[in-house]
């Protein structure tokens, strides 16, 4: 009996060793003259200990779960953790991590008049630092992006998976393109892997999760004080079009049922491009966001004045005012304006009506190609020319590059539509097959089962869709 009772004592010792305290009468020094450390950092410690659980991700991707802020925890005097408290509302094995990860730890204790006091202490732990690509990578996960690069490589060079490398291969691809959506070229590959090989719900389900996760909202995404959209670091607005792209691709091949949805919020976003004239791809995005901001601050409090005379004279998109306006800020950036010049007393109900009259002029001839000046702005008219053509076909572009042409396009719009309409026509016999054209360009890879020959032609769809349509501009990031 003695014998069993003593395994029941070291039994229940070893659970308590290792279980979080959870007793508060503890002795806590409050101001102790040396806070409490531990060697090297959270940050290092949490890097070389702690790891992330896939399935925990898998839910929390989504949400700002990449840091746990303000996390209390109470250090004795010997520097083991006696105390500490997770937020109640964490996945289970996120929690587990959690407390194999304090309980390993052993900081040195904080000091009160040269003898070591029970002490608590409020740190920041980063579980998913973000890395040069803007990309949140969490600890313990970093090896799954990493074959996940190196399964991307190889797959672009791979003209027919057939062997169980290649299987392994495109299996670390969809690992990595499921975890982490954000980051589009993974998910993009991986579906048109799946688009090859007839496995349409589960290429659509990427796609899906994709765009959900990467495309800025003008109705719920986040936005600073001046009104204007925050653009998470990394993302690029040419990358945001091509995957609505190739989303509507993905569909029309699986004949979806939301096909009409997708293809309304494709266009949708692309007027908005075309109207805001700014794609948003800057290698700093932050100080872009400064530059912005300072612009929009400026607009709304000084720029207003030139607009307007004291006696509230009206304007018209002929004047000099309206089109340096137009040529120094955005539709967008002058629309939502409005409200402030209103709040503030800048301007009355009169001419909120005029301004927003003029913008509605404004806009109709921007979506009409009439501000097209660059070859970007050309180019967003040639995404949705792909669009057209990828729900219409031949007869729908036609139609889209006659209907610009019939109003006052830009002399860059005309030659850039002209090249694109001379170069579908030499290329219209490989893109008739409408089917095998649009999974020449949503895969990276021929139809599963291609000869020789389905694989020639299958690159050189791909090779007529790049020259006809902005593909290579898009895609590249």
């Amino acid at each position: 009996m003695k014998k069993y009772l003593n395994i029941l004592t070291l039994w229940i010792a070893a659970i308590l060793a290792v279980a979080p305290a959870t007793a508060k009468n503890w002795d806590i020094c409050e101001n102790p003259d040396e806070r409490s450390i531990l060697p090297g950092g959270t940050d290092k410690w949490m890097a070389n200990n702690f790891k992330y659980p896939i399935e925990a991700w898998r839910e929390t991707r989504k949400k700002k779960g990449t840091i746990l802020r303000n996390f209390e925890l109470i250090i004795g005097k010997d520097g083991k953790v006696l105390d500490y408290q997770l937020p109640e509302k964490m996945h289970p094995a996120l929690k587990r991590e959690f407390d194999r990860v304090i309980q390993k730890m052993h900081w040195l204790p904080g000091y009160k008049d040269g003898e070591p006091v029970i002490s608590r202490i409020r740190p920041d732990l980063i579980i998913a630092p973000e890395n040069t690509d803007g990309e949140n990578i969490p600890f313990g996960l970093e090896n799954i992006v990493s074959k996940g690069k190196h399964a991307l490589a190889k797959l672009k060079k791979m003209h027919s998976p057939t062997t169980e490398k290649d299987s392994a291969t495109i299996n670390a691809l969809g690992l990595t393109a499921e975890l982490f959506p954000t980051k589009p070229v993974y998910s993009i590959y991986f579906a048109g892997v799946c688009a090859s090989n007839g496995i349409n719900d589960r290429s659509i389900s990427i796609i899906d999760s994709c765009y959900i996760c990467y495309r800025i909202d003008p109705d719920t995404s986040l936005r600073n004080e001046s009104n204007q959209l925050l653009w998470p670091s990394g993302y690029s607005g040419r990358y945001e079009i091509w995957i609505s792209l190739v989303r509507i691709m993905h569909h029309i091949l699986a004949k979806s049922d939301k096909t009409d949805r997708v293809c309304l919020e494709a266009f949708r976003y692309i007027n908005d491009r075309i109207e805001i004239g700014d794609l948003r791809h800057d290698p700093t995005p932050w100080i872009a966001e400064q530059r912005s901001q300072r612009r929009m601050q400026d607009l709304q409090r000084e720029r207003v004045n030139e607009f307007f005379s004291k006696s509230g004279q009206y304007i018209s998109t002929n004047t000099p005012s309206w089109e340096r306006m137009m040529r120094n800020y955005t539709i967008a950036e002058v629309s939502s304006s409005l409200g402030y010049w209103s709040k503030e007393g800048k301007i009355n109900n009169a001419q909120v009506a005029q301004l927003t009259a003029l913008l509605d002029e404004e806009r109709k001839a921007t979506l009409n190609g009439e501000k097209a000046t660059s070859k970007d702005y050309a180019r967003l008219f040639g995404c949705k020319a792909l669009a057209i053509w990828a729900l219409e076909g031949e007869v729908g572009l036609k139609n889209f590059i006659n209907e610009i042409r019939s109003g006052n396009p830009t002399k860059k719009l005309a030659s850039y539509l002209d090249n694109l309409e001379k170069n579908y026509d030499r290329y219209s016999s490989l893109l008739s097959d409408y089917p095998a054209a649009m999974l020449a360009i949503v895969s990276p890879v021929p139809p599963q089962g291609a000869d020789e020959q389905g694989q020639r032609v299958f690159y050189e769809r791909r090779r007529a869709a790049e020259k006809v349509f902005p593909i290579k501009w898009l895609s590249s990031n």
